[in-house]
């Protein structure tokens, strides 16, 4: 490439025109950046300006020459490093350069531009104007690479015995004159260029400006007060900074904001803040420079003015934080300045700062405590949701706006908006900013005196303005969501479809998380939208946790209709009652009380619908509530109702005793057995299963137990998970095959037939395999059929064999089969009256009976030989047809005793033995045969069930009309009995709430003590 190409420009004599292009060329190959091609730049500009002064033609054939001169030129000027200075110090070892060096340093010294360098440094209104320096620098750019290189040199000599030169001014020579090459060059050449360049980047903390106009004295005693401390204080060395900070005078020499404020800064990072001082900058920059510094130094200030208690400085610095829109800086001023005298006040302020500039959430968990926090009350409720919203945790201690029910203050207004506009609707929030402007129109909450609180409503304003700004969706959409949180929104018209797309999907769930209540309309338009997919809110988790429930179940539940809560008859407050009522999908909140106080009373037309069902659990919701519990089952389809058992079956587990729930489970109780069942979990893991599904069976007649059921499913598959009791074949003969009864689906199940069919081993004989045999039963229901009892029965014959706890287990499991076969029982005979089919085990041991008389009486008659020919005599035809006579009844007795039968494998062998051994008995002529006949049918007879068979009742438990299952399987009542008599349940109710509310006191159970509690636990 040729010297001209290098410049850019086509050859020419315009000299004026060459530097123009060296210029242009300089700022595209910076030194620093590519010194190759800089160093190529300035070789072809020297070539060029030597191609001229030789006379060289640009229009003819000294092209070549010139061309082919630039190699020699670039060897001619040497390595650009080469003659630089090699026996300088970094620091200050200049003046021990050789005699050789010395001769060159005057040559230097006398070049016009090192004088011109001189000159700018000893003149103190020019020696800290950048544009000076840049102007100097591009003048020494334009000579010749050789005098660039002398010029480097001195000016570097110039620089080194000049500390106090700020680094700005280093920064321009350094770029200008190449010294980044030093870097490359030898080992002391790179010490210097390490040592400038480490210069050049220590910045003064104010502007050059500033110190322009001091006198050359004063600049240089404040340059070398300053140069050190930045020193220091880039390096932390905290004692450098308190030794040069107690220098006298410094301080008072630069009357400029910004060098008070770098000074606050210092007095910051050493800990020391000397009163005087710090006082006079305080008063002076509060007074007259507020306005001048930027966000950064008014932080500094604040710090001081907070650290020193000044809180007519903290006052002014937050105006100018609001008026810049800094508003994050200002509630972090006032978090300190509120900290120490209002917690509530104070943790505000820190809500809104995260708001706008988030910290991370460990800074407020450890760095930032906030303290002293309430102990109790609402103020604790209010408090401990801001806080958890800080520390990154949805503290479901208000969850919906009728939570703030009760609450007062100043504190209370402020988290209801910080609240509204976190997960409020936009119509409330709406109509706290009203609320927020009253308040400081009208000096409400004594903020007329107190700056702190005037901050906090100002903020607060701000951050519901933004909010409400940003609230997406066209106008319509927004017109409508406005009557959010009153009656009429129940009589909104269906999205339109330009509605629908005015928001995105993730806007959408943004929406219904803050409007849960959105019509069943407008749910389904969103279903079919895809904007809510079962799947995804599956997945999904938000807060506050009833609306993400509420929109769950209604995803899962497409015939579910929002009005069935209030059975469909709306009245004033109805809005408020069915936040209340869906809000209890959640956990937490106010007390049930306040809210009810604070809501419409609910009208008398509203009392048998599922809105008065849910009064009993919130007026005494640490009372266990057994019949309400029941009422609640005439309404399947309200999934809210499943959160009220789930509430109950906790309150039992945490407030009562084993065997309080052991007695309560054995009258029926299923809420007790799923207690049980989470309770016995971890140390009884089998009794535990037995007791979940005792529970399962009985969902279909306790339709709200299912969803506490199948959560205490999944809780006991991943107790067999962790138990490492997970097997991939489980065998009917073990006692492990229990563990594989976690599902409530009946076709899983093997029929108790097919059951009895296997022999279990030992270890399961006594408890295991008959309470499978049981449970199954109980899970398939009674069936036509009926059941045989002898595989249950083993329970009773094996009870010496069973632990305590599996005495009591099985206990209640037969006091549930027992139960199953009255409702059966007492199903019949309300549907057939006397014509319920039945069979007698009574009468038919009386046939057997009657039947051995007859044999008695005819068998010895049977001995003689008798002939069966058409010339027998009439003794003979006689003896024929007593001995006909004798078959037809022994066939009747055996068709009557194998009715009952329940197999009919058993039917079978029952008549095939029974018409064998009669026939033999008549043939062989033997008494021994037919006392086996006899025994056979009587023995028949006696196995028969005791309760039921093939649809027939046995008759004496028909005229009873009671099971007696226990007596039936050969148990004896002895435990029972004790422990109805030793476990009683106090009951002890006193509530004082004026509701009218139909509950049975003497069937309620509250919890026990703390201690007994503890003590039943352990």
């Amino acid at each position: 490439m040729s010297m001209w190409e290098t410049l850019g420009i086509e050859p020419t004599h315009d000299e004026p025109a060459i530097k123009k292009a060296y210029r242009i060329k300089l700022r595209q190959h910076h030194p620093e950046d590519d010194p190759e091609g800089f160093k190529r730049v300035r070789e072809a500009y020297e070539s060029v300006l030597a191609f001229l002064k030789e006379g060289g033609s640009v229009d003819g054939g000294d092209q070549d020459a010139a061309n082919n001169s630039v190699d020699s030129q670039m060897n001619a000027s040497g390595n650009a490093q080469g003659d630089a200075p090699e026996n300088v110090d970094a620091a200050t070892n200049y003046d021990t350069a050789t005699s050789e060096e010395d001769s060159q340093r005057q040559e230097e010294d006398e070049h016009p531009l090192v004088t011109e360098c001189l000159q700018i440094f000893d003149d103190a209104s020019t020696r800290f104007v950048p544009n000076v320096w840049e102007a100097w620098v591009e003048k020494s750019q334009l000579l010749p690479i050789d005098e660039q290189e002398i010029i480097s040199n001195a000016v570097v000599n110039v620089v080194a015995a000049r500390h106090w030169i700020p680094g700005e001014i280093i920064d321009v020579l350094w770029k200008g004159l190449g010294w980044n090459l030093l870097l490359t060059g030898t080992e002391k050449q790179t010490e210097i260029g390490e040592y400038l360049d480490d210069w050049r980047q220590q910045a003064l903390w104010i502007p050059m400006e500033d110190i322009a106009d001091l006198s050359d004295a004063e600049q240089r005693a404040t340059l070398s007060f300053l140069r050190p401390f930045s020193i220091a204080f880039g390096r932390a060395q905290t004692d450098a900074m308190q030794y040069l900070l107690r220098q006298p005078t410094v301080t008072n020499m630069i009357p400029k904001p910004a060098f008070m404020v770098s000074l606050l800064q210092a007095f910051i990072a050493c800990r020391a803040y000397p009163e005087s001082v710090t006082a006079l900058m305080l008063d002076t920059l509060s007074e007259q420079s507020l306005d001048e510094l930027g966000i950064e130094q008014l932080q500094v200030i604040a710090e001081i003015a907070l650290k020193l208690g000044r809180s007519d400085v903290v006052l002014k610095v937050t105006e100018r934080f609001i008026s810049r829109g800094a508003y994050a800086d200002a509630a972090e001023t006032q978090y300190f300045n509120t900290l120490r005298q209002d917690s509530m006040l104070a943790v505000c302020f820190a809500f809104l700062q995260q708001q706008w500039q988030p910290l991370p959430l460990v800074y407020w968990r450890t760095e930032r405590r906030l303290f002293p926090a309430p102990e109790e009350g609402n103020e604790k409720r209010l408090f401990d949701w801001v806080y958890g919203q800080l520390t990154g945790r949805d503290i479901p201690s208000i969850n919906h706006r009728l939570d703030f029910a009760g609450t007062d203050g100043l504190s209370a207004l402020l988290i209801q908006a910080l609240w509204a506009a976190n997960s409020g609707s936009y119509a409330w929030m709406s109509s706290l900013k009203v609320q927020l402007h009253s308040a400081l129109e009208h000096g409400e909450y004594n903020t007329n005196t107190d700056d702190r609180e005037i901050f906090a409503l100002r903020l607060t304003v701000k951050w519901i303005e933004q909010t409400l700004a940003a609230q997406p969706g066209c106008d319509t959409l927004r017109l409508k969501l406005a009557s959010y949180e009153t009656d009429a929104f129940l009589n909104t018209d269906a999205l339109t479809l330009e509605e629908v797309s005015s928001l995105s999907k993730e806007e959408w769930l943004e929406c219904v998380r803050r409007h849960p209540l959105i019509s069943d309309v407008w749910f389904r338009q969103l279903e079919e939208a895809a904007i809510l997919v079962a799947d995804e809110i599956r997945e999904r988790s938000v807060y506050p946790a009833f609306a993400d429930s509420f929109c769950f179940y209604r995803s899962v539940n497409p015939d579910y209709s929002m009005a069935s809560s209030y059975g469909r008859e709306r009245f004033e407050g109805v809005f408020d009652w069915m936040l209340f009522f869906y809000s209890h999908l959640g956990r937490g909140g106010a007390d049930k009380h306040q809210i009810m106080n604070a809501i419409q009373p609910l009208p008398d037309h509203q009392q048998q619908n599922p809105l008065a069902q849910l009064l009993p659990f919130a007026t005494y919701a640490e009372t266990y509530l057994p019949e309400s519990l029941d009422g609640l089952d005439a309404f399947p389809d309200q999934f809210v109702f499943r959160m009220i058992v789930d509430n109950q079956v906790g309150l039992l587990t945490r407030t009562f005793e084993q065997d309080a729930l052991m007695m309560m489970a054995l009258e029926g109780d299923v809420t007790a057995m799923v207690a049980l069942s989470r309770m016995l979990g971890h140390a009884h893991f089998d009794e535990a299963v037995v007791f979940w599904n005792l529970a399962a069976a009985a969902i279909p007649r306790r339709p709200q137990i299912i969803a506490v059921v199948d959560w205490q499913q999944q809780r006991l598959l991943e107790l067999r998970e962790d138990k490492k009791l997970t097997k991939d074949y489980y065998e009917y003969s073990n006692p492990e095959f229990l563990h594989a009864m976690l599902t409530n689906n009946r076709e899983w199940f093997t029929s108790p037939a097919e059951l009895a069919e296997n022999s279990p081993i030992d270890e399961a004989k006594a408890f295991h395999y008959p309470m499978c045999n049981l449970l199954t039963q109980l899970h398939l229901g009674l069936d036509e059929k009926g059941y045989d009892l002898s595989s249950v029965k083993m329970l009773s014959d094996a009870r010496k064999g069973q632990t305590s706890l599996q005495q009591d287990t099985t206990d209640i499991a037969i006091a549930q089969l027992d139960a199953m076969y009255q409702r059966q029982l007492d199903k019949d005979l309300a549907e057939k009256g006397q014509d319920i089919p039945t069979f007698s085990r009574g009468k038919l041991k009386w046939l057997v009976f009657f039947f051995l008389l007859a044999w008695l009486a005819v068998f010895p008659a049977t001995l003689q030989d008798v002939e069966f020919s058409s010339f027998a005599t009439k003794q003979e035809m006689a003896m024929e047809l007593l001995m006909i006579g004798m078959f037809a009844i022994n066939a009747s007795v055996v068709w009557q005793i194998s009715r009952p039968m329940l197999s009919n494998a058993n039917k079978k062998k029952y008549a095939i033995y029974a018409m064998f051994t009669f026939v033999a008995a008549l043939f062989l002529k033997s008494f021994f045969l037919a006392a086996v006949n006899i025994f056979a049918h009587f023995f028949s007879a006696s196995g028969l069930s005791k309760l039921y068979a093939n649809g027939k009742w046995e008759k004496k438990v028909v005229k009873e009309k009671a099971i007696n299952l226990r007596a039936i399987l050969g148990f004896k009542d002895l435990k029972i009995k004790e422990r109805k008599a030793s476990t009683p349940i106090d009951i002890d109710i006193d509530i004082d709430i004026d509701i009218d509310i139909d509950i049975d006191i003497d069937k309620a159970s509250t919890p026990m003590d703390k201690e007994e509690k503890n003590h039943g636990q352990s």
